[in-house]
Formats: C-alpha cells, sequence, structure tokens
C-alpha cells in the first residue's frame, strides 16, 4: 500500500509487466479478472500465472478495505473462474499500466539490448515439454536466433542459499546436485556446437573470441603497470565479473586468502569484495599476522576499496549470536553483529559527490548506526532502496579507505578517480 501511496505522491504511474500469459494485463485494460483461459508455458515460468494471489491486497484496497466485498471477488474467482470490479474501483487503478510481451518480443530485446553483445542463439531452461519447446523455436525463429537446445525441469534438485551454500555439507550436497545438472546438460544441450559458434577464426591458427570491441586504449603501453591485491577465499566471493575486468585493465591482479592466511603482497590498492566473514569469523581473527598487514598498509595512506562483507575486516570486532566477539583490523570505528538469521536485501543508490553510486545489498549482518560515523575525517552517506526510501545502508570515506555495506557497480567508471573526487 506505501508503494500505491508513493505513486500518488509523485504522479508516477506503477507499471505491471506480464508475458503471454496476460490476466493481468487484460484485468488493468477492462476491470475483468478472468482465468478461463488457456495457460501458455514461456521462458519465463516466474509469470507464468492465471491466479496473482498479490493481486488480492490490491482489491481489497479499491473496495474500501472491506473485507467482505473482498472475499466476494475471491469467492467469485473461485467458483466462476472470474469476477468483475465496478467503475468506482476501477477510477483508483488510474496510476496503474499493463502491457505484456510474446516469446518473440522477449527474445528480440534480449538480443538487441546491447549491442557490444552478439547473441548467437538461446537455450532455453524448465521446458516441459515437445511442444512447449516447438513454441520456443518458433519465437526464436521470428527474430532470427537460433535454438540451441533446452534443458527439462530437472526434479529433486535444491540448490542451498547464498549464505548456507559456503558451509561444508551445503558445498557437498551443491557438489553432488551439480554433477546430475551436468549429465543432464551433455545430454540435451550441444556444447561443442556452442564452443564452435561462440568462436571466431583469426588469420592465425589459434581461434580466440571475440574482441572487435575491445577498448584500442587496453593495447597501448603503460608507463607503470599497478599492482591491486584482492582477497578471494570462501569468506570473500563475490567479485562482479565486469568490475574484475576493469581491475585487469588498471594493472596486475594478486590473490590473497584472509582465511588461510596468506600474506599481502606490496600493493598500490587492496580490495576486500562481499562475502559472509561472520562464517569464518573465528579463523579471520587469528589471521593476526595478515591483520596487522592489512592495519600497517592503510596507515600508510594505501588505498582500500571494501565492499560489504569486506567492511568486517577494516571494522573493530564482530559478535556471533552465542555471544562470542572477534577483533580485526580496527581500522574503522565499526562493531557487526549477528543477532538473528534475518536477512537483509535488496537494490542501493547512493548519492555522493554529484555520483550516483549503484549497487545490491545481501546481507545476515546488523550494521552499526551510521550516525557517529561523521567526523572531521571520515564522510558518511546514506542510500535510498529501489522505491526511493532511506535506508540503513552506508558509503563512507576514511583517509584512503572507501566501504560501503553495499557490492557496488563501477565496472564502467574510472575507480582510481574515487580517491580523488570522494
Amino acid at each position: 500500500e506505501s508503494v500505491v501511496e508513493s505513486a500518488n505522491n509523485l504522479n508516477a504511474k506503477l507499471i505491471c509487466a506480464s508475458n503471454e500469459n496476460k490476466v493481468l494485463f487484460d484485468f488493468f485494460s477492462t476491470g475483468t479478472y478472468d482465468k478461463n483461459r488457456d495457460f501458455i508455458l514461456t521462458n519465463s515460468p516466474s509469470m507464468d500465472i492465471l491466479i496473482s494471489s498479490n493481486l488480492e491486497r490490491l482489491i481489497y484496497r479499491i473496495a474500501g478495505n472491506d473485507p467482505k466485498k473482498n472475499a466476494e471477488f475471491m469467492s467469485a474467482l473461485t467458483s466462476e473462474g472470474k469476477y468483475v470490479i465496478t467503475e468506482e474501483m476501477k477510477a483508483q487503478l488510474v496510476d496503474f499500466y499493463g502491457n505484456y510481451t510474446s516469446e518473440a518480443e522477449t527474445a528480440e530485446v534480449i538480443k538487441n539490448l546491447y549491442d557490444k553483445i552478439r547473441i548467437a542463439g538461446v537455450v532455453f531452461n524448465h521446458v516441459s515439454a515437445p511442444a512447449h519447446l516447438n513454441c520456443l523455436k518458433k519465437a526464436c525463429e521470428d527474430v532470427g536466433l537460433e535454438c540451441l537446445g533446452a534443458l527439462p525441469t530437472i526434479p529433486d534438485i535444491h540448490f542451498p542459499t547464498k549464505h548456507s551454500s559456503l558451509t561444508t555439507s551445503a558445498k557437498q550436497a551443491f557438489e553432488q546436485q551439480a554433477d546430475i545438472v551436468a549429465d543432464y546438460i551433455e545430454q540435451h544441450i550441444p556444447i561443442q556446437k556452442i564452443l564452435h559458434i561462440c568462436q571466431r577464426i583469426f588469420p592465425c591458427n589459434i581461434s580466440l573470441p571475440y574482441s572487435s570491441e575491445a577498448d584500442p586504449t587496453l593495447f597501448m603501453p603503460r608507463n607503470r603497470q599497478l599492482h591491486i591485491a584482492i582477497a578471494k577465499d570462501p569468506a570473500f566471493p563475490f567479485v562482479n565479473r565486469i568490475n574484475l575486468e576493469r581491475l585487469k585493465e588498471l594493472g596486475k591482479i594478486h590473490y590473497f586468502s584472509p582465511v588461510y592466511g596468506s600474506n599481502l603482497q606490496q600493493c598500490d590498492l587492496l580490495y576486500l569484495p562481499d562475502g559472509y566473514p561472520e562464517l569464518f569469523a573465528r579463523q579471520l581473527h587469528r589471521r593476526k599476522k595478515l591483520l596487522g598487514e592489512i592495519r600497517n598498509y592503510a596507515i600508510s595512506d594505501g588505498k582500500i576499496l571494501a565492499e560489504g562483507g569486506g567492511m568486517v575486516l577494516l571494522g573493530e570486532s564482530i559478535q556471533l549470536k552465542r555471544e562470542t566477539q572477534y577483533e580485526f583490523t580496527g581500522l574503522l570505528p565499526l562493531h557487526f553483529k549477528v543477532e538473528e538469521q534475518r536477512l537483509t536485501q535488496g537494490y542501493r543508490l547512493f548519492q555522493w559527490h554529484k555520483q550516483s553510486i549503484r549497487g545490491h545489498e545481501f546481507r545476515y549482518i546488523t550494521l552499526p548506526g551510521s550516525e557517529n560515523l561523521q567526523s572531521n575525517e571520515t564522510e558518511c552517506c546514506t542510500a535510498q532502496n529501489s522505491y526511493g526510501a532511506e535506508t540503513s545502508s552506508f558509503i563512507l570515506k576514511y583517509k584512503n579507505i572507501i566501504a560501503c555495506t553495499a557490492r557496488l557497480y563501477w565496472g564502467e567508471s574510472n575507480l582510481l578517480d574515487w580517491w580523488k573526487d570522494l
């Protein structure tokens, strides 16, 4: 309901996007909700519905918050498969706009979304029957794409969540299920054909991927190559691929492991990516030598970028559920807690120094408040979520440390400029 109120205040439209199962599009267009129609299997199965459970909340609202009227509509849907709202209720949907796309239109948008990507073909997932696959192949033909196979729905495959997948038992179960999926891929997907059409033969004996869109400045000689140290192990596994490519353009990458205690190599930039350090707090706390090296690097004005869980290494401590507290570098006045299995996630937008910095947050750690972080030496700002509301997420700069609670996207910007502009 708060989303609807926000739309009213901002004079904005709320968009309802559908696939070929366009029961919601028809409802917003006519005021009639009718599930008496063919159910179409598409390549977006999460949108393959004829009954929208979330719509009941909206019906309740535009019915004047009247539970009796709302129950009558839902009863009609159960008994007759349809209901028709009143003109007064329909008038309250003026802030909603519905539309839909066919399978062919969806494939065409994917094909033309980013002109630097050359799509060789499409591999479909969760294809339920030969008729379903024939429909998807026809959609590909309509926009000039080749169907490169399809995977059926694989029974009894349940992958763990991001958080629990880093534990030993979950890893073993994941590997077993990954083997099952690999067998299905070999049976249904022409892997060698895909590898062949994704290569381009140059006038030499080596077949290389496409590189015609590469920035020519990447091949220019550099006066001095930067050395970039990146934490990489089970505690800090989340590095955006495009961000990593940008770092490779800036210099030579050196990986090190905070969990296993490898030394910090001499570097010009230290990157501590997102992860779940709370699962490895004891091991990380015991790496005194490495924590000291990180602290000395920061005190010597070394540049550090920390995202999400990477901030924990820069904080004072983390307290786990059983009141066990582990200390870290103490570079930032931050005390983290893991009080309960409560997930915080969502897109984040930081407006800082005339820059719009976007990111995504997925954490179980409870953050300290940002109100006490602002000082003469520390700059700090909070983020908005995808609805424009303020969140507890923040980004801060302390000396040459830039740290953020979210996993940031900076792959298309010059990262080194951050230490100049921020």
